[in-house]
């Protein structure tokens, strides 16, 4: 989905990107994003993450349908 990179940059590249990888996750691009991406699910779709407040549920949700349909790339 085109929406999921913007959504990324937006929420977790400032502490998950090439300057900072907290925890040790990056996202900023999609190779380091599906080395995570469990995790990354996880913490996005349950609403721990990001630090700044939860995403909205229609974000969690987009999200949570790009995995279920194979965290493409495109």
């Amino acid at each position: 989905k085109t929406q999921i990179a913007p959504l990324l940059k937006t929420n977790c590249v400032s502490c998950h990107g090439p300057t900072n990888q907290n925890s040790g996750i990056r996202v900023d691009t999609y190779a380091n994003l599906s080395k995570n991406l469990t995790d990354v699910t996880d913490v996005l779709v349950n609403g721990a993450m990001p630090m700044s407040g939860a995403l909205s549920d229609a974000d969690r949700q987009m999200f949570q349908d790009w995995v279920d349909q194979g965290a493409l790339n495109n």
